[in-house]
């Protein structure tokens, strides 16, 4: 199922990670690789700051990279206070109570854009060599039908240098982090903008995006504890999440270490126009004439997922908990139950581009990636359970940072948002005039003089095979909107001690 990757001398990389079978070298690897690339951080209040350097300055920022370089979290951390939090809810169970104090240390992960590597003078040869973050995301638009880059927010429209992400559960503690990062930074360092992210959930303590669905549940897993609880909890014998460490992980070349890895990291803020895409799917289901609890299987035609998660492709109805994962598109091959234009077919085909579109299974699982997005905004809610319910329908200012980890941005985030998401013939193409699927209604962007999408795909569940009866053009794309981004590299802790040398040319 995995794609065979060369192995290291000390770190194989065409394996998942066991825990609980560490050697020496792993530890290594661990305590050097930074937090939330292997298994995200789990924070629900997080703030990205993204920062200039000033020509001239390049010794004070050294100064502070150097020192940034031992406070930024590593894996092995991130680990160990997973596995403490777990132990105290266990035992906080057993006798009623619960250190509060467990869960809420800090995460801190810095990104750096090639300018940063320029900016610092390190040779061609020791910086990330990937031709996509070289170029920058900017100039790569035109390829992912990106609006162009002067409608981008400001902070965005120079690469930043720099992005630092910090993470706490409690806003009020994550407030006093920033300004203790903010207090140490010198004035070689410009802050040239702020996204805050905060994590919404529903009844079930499910994350959720702004248009109301369950999201992330689909990710790859790098750790062998993760594919096991996942293969006892929901199966995995249709979908094997169970990935390589050499599909997020790539040597960290700056540093002198063998054990040091890094990742590409993609930055996207998508902006989404709430009160447009539910308007649309109400539109859409009046002119099906579908009433009550039915006319949620509009979103869900776009989606993939009821707003709770529950796969289209597994049943008519919404209401399957927990949301599942344990599910391919094999005995869907017409796409009569989950059309297919749906959001999450698009961007995870789980084998049923093997033969169109790819040569075998291997091959196209290998454009997946680690995805660690965070909604932003804020909404007016309700408490319902343990989570919220929107209340309001907003036309902008919330949305998703869109963040992800890669070996390889042309082959991973690149191919999924071009080849896949915009391809309005993927996953079925379309013959003698005869129309293909669609661009994604989420995240599908036209390029010029492409067609709506979908077009007159069915936006109806036939759960008897039969072709499908109820057709209506329909287009939701131009719902999400993008406001800027960046391509980074996650240095190895050991790399950005690197970069700060004096060894290093200015």
């Amino acid at each position: 199922m995995n794609e065979l990757i060369p192995m290291t001398m000390t770190f194989p990389l065409d394996r998942t990670l066991d825990l609980e079978q560490l050697t020496p070298h792993d530890d290594l690897a661990l305590a050097d690789l930074q937090a939330n690339i292997l298994k995200g951080h789990g924070r629900p209040n997080t703030i990205n700051l993204f920062l200039r350097f000033a020509e001239g300055g390049q010794a004070e920022v050294r100064d502070w990279l150097q020192q940034l370089a031992g406070r930024v979290t590593s894996a092995q951390e991130q680990l160990t206070t997973s596995a403490r939090f777990k132990r105290a809810l266990t035992d906080g169970e057993r006798s009623g109570t619960q250190d509060p104090s467990l869960p809420d240390e800090p995460v801190r992960c810095l990104f750096l854009s090639a300018s940063a590597y320029r900016y610092f003078g390190v040779p061609t040869d020791l910086q990330p060599a990937d031709n996509a973050f070289q170029d920058g995301m900017a100039a790569r638009g035109e390829l992912l039908s990106d609006p162009t880059a002067d409608t981008w927010a400001p902070h965005f429209a120079a690469e930043p240098h720099a992005m630092l992400l910090l993470g706490q559960i409690a806003e009020e503690r994550l407030n006093e982090l920033e300004r203790g990062e903010l207090a140490v930074m010198p004035r070689a360092i410009t802050v040239v903008g702020k996204e805050r992210g905060r994590a919404y959930f529903n009844a079930h303590s499910e994350g959720l995006e702004h248009f109301g669905y369950v999201d992330g549940r689909s990710q790859p897993l790098f750790l062998k504890q993760d594919v096991d609880s996942e293969r006892a909890k929901d199966g995995i014998a249709h979908w094997d999440p169970a990935f390589h460490l050499g599909r997020v992980l790539v040597a960290d070349p700056t540093s002198p270490q063998d054990t040091a890895f890094g990742s590409y990291f993609v930055f996207r803020k998508l902006e989404q126009n709430v009160a447009g895409f539910k308007q649309a799917e109400e539109e859409l289901a009046d002119a099906l004439g579908l009433v009550g609890h039915d006319r949620e299987r509009v979103g869900a035609m776009m989606v993939g997922r009821f707003e709770d998660g529950t796969p289209l492709v597994m049943q008519p109805t919404d209401g399957r908990l927990p949301v599942t994962n344990n599910f391919n598109y094999a005995a869907d091959k017409d796409g009569f139950k989950c059309p297919f234009h749906a959001h999450i077919r698009k961007t995870n085909p789980r084998g049923e581009s093997v033969g169109s579109f790819a040569s075998d299974e291997r091959s196209e699982r290998k454009h997946l990636m680690a995805r660690r997005g965070i909604p932003y905004g804020t909404r007016l809610t309700e408490p319902d359970g343990a989570g919220t319910r929107f209340l309001d329908r907003p036309t902008g200012d919330v949305g998703l940072l869109f963040m992800a980890y890669q070996v390889h941005i042309a082959e991973q985030f690149e191919f999924t948002q071009n080849a896949w998401a915009n391809n309005p013939d993927f996953v079925r193409p379309g013959h003698g005039g005869t129309p293909g699927t669609g661009i994604d209604p989420v995240i599908g962007q036209r390029a010029p003089g492409d067609r709506p999408q979908p077009s007159g795909q069915q936006v109806w569940p036939n759960w008897n095979n039969d072709p499908p009866t109820a057709h209506h053009p329909h287009d939701f794309s131009g719902f999400v909107h993008l406001k800027g981004g960046a391509y980074f590299f996650a240095p190895s802790k050991s790399g950005l001690r690197a970069i700060a040398s004096t060894e290093l040319p200015a």
